[in-house]
C-alpha cells in the first residue's frame, strides 16, 4: 500500500536521479567535446604514415630500418608478410606488436625470423594479420624493438587502415 511517507520517499529518490543525471551530463560535456577535438587534431598531425606502396624507413641513431609489406598493401583479416631490412650489422629483432592508435583493439604480437644477410643487407621477416574495426579509417602502430650489439632500438610505424 501506498502511504504518505513512501510517496514522500519516492519522490525524494527520483528526483535525486534526475538531478545526479543532469549534472553528470553537464560534467561530462566539456570531455567529451575536448575528446573530439584531440581526435580531430591526432589525425591532422600524422604526417609521415606509412602507405607501405614503398618500403618504409625509420631513421635511428645507429641507422635505417626500412619496412616493407609484401604486395604494398595490409587488408583486414587478411594474412600479411613483413620485411625488416638494414644496412645496420649484428642485430635481431626482441619484439614486435601492432597496436591501434585511435582506438584500442589489443596488442597483437609478430614472431619475426633471424636476420639473415641478403644482398649486403641484414632482413628479417614476419606474418601477422588484422581485425575489423568498427571505424571506417583506423590508425594502427608497428612497434618494433631490434637488439643492435645488446642496446635495444625502438621503431615506431605508423599506418593507416581504410574499409
Amino acid at each position: 500500500m501506498l502511504t504518505k511517507s513512501r510517496l514522500i520517499q519516492l519522490v525524494i529518490m527520483l528526483s535525486l536521479l534526475i538531478g545526479l543525471f543532469i549534472w553528470r551530463t553537464i560534467e561530462l560535456s566539456p570531455v567529451i567535446e575536448k575528446t573530439q577535438e584531440e581526435r580531430g587534431q591526432s589525425d591532422k598531425v600524422e604526417e609521415n604514415l606509412c602507405d607501405f606502396s614503398e618500403p618504409c624507413v625509420f631513421n635511428s641513431l645507429w641507422g635505417s630500418f626500412s619496412l616493407s609489406v609484401e604486395g604494398g598493401r595490409i587488408v583486414p583479416e587478411q594474412w600479411f608478410h613483413l620485411t625488416l631490412e638494414s644496412k645496420v650489422e649484428n642485430w635481431q629483432v626482441s619484439s614486435a606488436k601492432i597496436v591501434g592508435k585511435t582506438m584500442f583493439m589489443g596488442k597483437i604480437p609478430i614472431k619475426f625470423s633471424e636476420v639473415v644477410s641478403n644482398a649486403g643487407k641484414q632482413q628479417s621477416t614476419g606474418k601477422s594479420m588484422l581485425g575489423v574495426c568498427t571505424e571506417d579509417t583506423m590508425l594502427w602502430r608497428l612497434d618494433i624493438t631490434v637488439e643492435i650489439d645488446g642496446q635495444p632500438v625502438n621503431l615506431y610505424y605508423d599506418f593507416l587502415i581504410v574499409k
